[in-house]
C-alpha cells in the first residue's frame, strides 16, 4: 500500500482522520457480520436452523453487504477531497482488493447451510 499512503503533510493532514473514520465504520460493518455468523454457527453446531432463522439471517446478510457498499460509496468524495485522484483510486482499490481477500477466506471457513 506504500504508493497509495500520503507522502506530504498536507496529504497527510486530510488523509489520515478520513482513514481512521473509514476504519472505524468498517469494524462496525465487521462486528454485525461478526454476529450474524456467530448466529448461524450456534444453529449450524445444534443442527437447528429453521427455514424462518434462514431467511433472517439472508435478510441480515444482504442490510450488511447493502451497508457496506453504501459506506464504500460515501468515503470516495472524503479520500478524493484528501487525496489526488490517481492516489485515492490507488487506496480505494486496494483496500476493496482486501476486503474481497478476507472475503474469499471467510468463504473457505463457512460451512454451507445443510
Amino acid at each position: 500500500m506504500v504508493g497509495a499512503l500520503p507522502r506530504n503533510s498536507v496529504e497527510c493532514e486530510k488523509f489520515w482522520p478520513v482513514y481512521e473514520a473509514y476504519q472505524q465504520d468498517l469494524a462496525k460493518i465487521d462486528q454485525r457480520l461478526r454476529q450474524l455468523l456467530q448466529s448461524y454457527a450456534a444453529d449450524y453446531r445444534t443442527q437447528s436452523l429453521s427455514d424462518d432463522k434462514a431467511q433472517q439471517l439472508l435478510d441480515a446478510w444482504i442490510a450488511i453487504e447493502n451497508d457496506d457498499a453504501t459506506r464504500r460509496a460515501s468515503y470516495v468524495p472524503k479520500v478524493l477531497q484528501a487525496l489526488p485522484p490517481k492516489k485515492a483510486a490507488r487506496y480505494l482499490q486496494i483496500e476493496n482488493e482486501y476486503r474481497i481477500l478476507l472475503k474469499y477466506d471467510l468463504a473457505a471457513l463457512v460451512p454451507l447451510v445443510p
